[in-house]
Protein backbone atom coordinates (compact mmCIF):
# COMPACT_ATOMS: atom_id res chain seq x y z
CA UNK A 1 0.00 0.00 0.00
CA UNK A 2 1.40 3.74 -0.87
CA UNK A 3 1.29 4.97 2.75
CA UNK A 4 3.45 1.75 4.18
CA UNK A 5 5.92 2.20 1.02
CA UNK A 6 6.70 5.79 1.59
CA UNK A 7 4.56 7.18 -1.48
CA UNK A 8 2.35 9.30 0.05
CA UNK A 9 4.43 12.26 0.24
CA UNK A 10 3.92 14.61 -2.89
CA UNK A 11 1.26 12.06 -4.05
CA UNK A 12 -1.51 14.09 -5.65
CA UNK A 13 -5.10 12.93 -7.14
CA UNK A 14 -4.36 13.47 -11.48
CA UNK A 15 -8.24 12.48 -11.79
CA UNK A 16 -11.62 11.44 -9.96
CA UNK A 17 -15.14 10.66 -10.90
CA UNK A 18 -18.66 10.71 -8.22
CA UNK A 19 -20.82 7.27 -8.69
CA UNK A 20 -24.39 8.46 -9.29
CA UNK A 21 -26.58 6.57 -7.34
CA UNK A 22 -30.35 8.06 -6.33
CA UNK A 23 -30.77 6.01 -3.87
CA UNK A 24 -28.48 7.57 -1.20
CA UNK A 25 -27.70 11.21 0.06
CA UNK A 26 -23.91 11.40 -0.23
CA UNK A 27 -22.45 9.86 -3.82
CA UNK A 28 -19.57 7.79 -3.57
CA UNK A 29 -16.05 9.25 -4.84
CA UNK A 30 -12.79 7.11 -6.69
CA UNK A 31 -9.95 9.53 -7.33
CA UNK A 32 -6.80 8.04 -9.07
CA UNK A 33 -3.04 9.06 -7.53
CA UNK A 34 -0.14 9.86 -8.84
CA UNK A 35 3.45 9.65 -6.07
CA UNK A 36 5.88 10.89 -8.35
CA UNK A 37 8.36 9.19 -5.72
CA UNK A 38 7.58 5.64 -6.08
CA UNK A 39 6.59 6.27 -9.65
CA UNK A 40 3.54 4.47 -9.20
CA UNK A 41 -0.28 4.95 -9.53
CA UNK A 42 -3.55 3.58 -7.82
CA UNK A 43 -7.01 4.33 -6.56
CA UNK A 44 -9.21 5.39 -3.77
CA UNK A 45 -12.88 4.64 -3.73
CA UNK A 46 -15.32 6.33 -0.40
CA UNK A 47 -18.50 5.22 0.14
CA UNK A 48 -20.27 6.91 2.48
CA UNK A 49 -23.81 5.15 2.03
CA UNK A 50 -24.91 2.58 -0.40
CA UNK A 51 -28.21 0.15 -0.94
CA UNK A 52 -26.97 -1.85 -3.40
CA UNK A 53 -23.07 -3.63 -3.71
CA UNK A 54 -20.50 -1.08 -5.91
CA UNK A 55 -17.81 -2.38 -7.53
CA UNK A 56 -14.56 -0.46 -7.80
CA UNK A 57 -11.51 -1.78 -9.93
CA UNK A 58 -8.62 -0.33 -11.51
CA UNK A 59 -7.68 -1.89 -15.09
CA UNK A 60 -4.07 -1.35 -16.64
CA UNK A 61 -2.86 -1.62 -20.03
CA UNK A 62 0.90 -2.62 -21.02
CA UNK A 63 3.16 0.85 -21.72
CA UNK A 64 2.72 0.40 -25.68
CA UNK A 65 -0.59 -1.30 -25.58
CA UNK A 66 -2.23 -4.61 -25.55
CA UNK A 67 -5.10 -6.44 -23.89
CA UNK A 68 -6.72 -4.63 -20.51
CA UNK A 69 -5.51 -6.34 -17.06
CA UNK A 70 -8.15 -5.86 -14.16
CA UNK A 71 -5.33 -4.87 -11.09
CA UNK A 72 -7.63 -4.81 -8.48
CA UNK A 73 -11.62 -5.06 -7.35
CA UNK A 74 -13.47 -5.52 -4.61
CA UNK A 75 -17.35 -5.16 -3.81
CA UNK A 76 -18.86 -2.96 -1.16
CA UNK A 77 -21.60 -3.71 0.62
CA UNK A 78 -21.56 -0.42 2.51
CA UNK A 79 -19.72 2.71 3.89
CA UNK A 80 -16.05 2.52 4.09
CA UNK A 81 -12.89 2.74 1.61
CA UNK A 82 -11.04 1.08 -0.67
CA UNK A 83 -7.28 1.40 -1.51
CA UNK A 84 -5.61 -0.36 -4.54
CA UNK A 85 -2.30 -1.91 -4.56
CA UNK A 86 -0.26 0.36 -6.52
CA UNK A 87 0.81 0.14 -10.00
CA UNK A 88 3.78 1.19 -12.13
CA UNK A 89 3.05 4.18 -13.64
CA UNK A 90 4.51 3.65 -17.18
CA UNK A 91 1.60 1.32 -17.86
CA UNK A 92 -1.58 3.02 -18.71
CA UNK A 93 -4.07 3.30 -16.20
CA UNK A 94 -7.76 4.01 -15.26
CA UNK A 95 -10.38 3.53 -12.30
CA UNK A 96 -14.05 2.90 -12.46
CA UNK A 97 -16.93 1.75 -10.06
CA UNK A 98 -19.76 0.41 -10.98
CA UNK A 99 -23.34 -1.13 -9.89
CA UNK A 100 -22.87 -4.31 -11.85
CA UNK A 101 -19.75 -5.69 -11.46
CA UNK A 102 -18.22 -5.30 -14.45
CA UNK A 103 -15.96 -3.17 -16.76
CA UNK A 104 -18.40 0.22 -16.56
CA UNK A 105 -16.39 1.70 -19.41
CA UNK A 106 -19.35 1.74 -21.30
CA UNK A 107 -19.68 3.05 -25.00
CA UNK A 108 -23.37 4.47 -24.02
CA UNK A 109 -23.72 7.05 -21.61
CA UNK A 110 -24.69 5.84 -18.10
CA UNK A 111 -25.53 9.24 -16.75
CA UNK A 112 -22.87 8.40 -13.94
CA UNK A 113 -24.22 4.75 -12.52
CA UNK A 114 -21.30 3.29 -13.83
CA UNK A 115 -17.67 5.79 -13.90
CA UNK A 116 -14.54 5.95 -14.92
CA UNK A 117 -11.28 7.82 -14.71
CA UNK A 118 -9.91 8.53 -18.43
CA UNK A 119 -7.01 6.22 -19.66
CA UNK A 120 -3.45 7.61 -17.86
Amino acid sequence: MANQQGCLDGAFAITGFTLRDPDVTQQSRGDLYYSPACKAMWGDFTVYETYSPLFPQLWTQPEYGGVNQLAASTTMYGPGNFTTAMVDWQQSVKFCASHNGVDPDMDWDSQGYNACTGWR
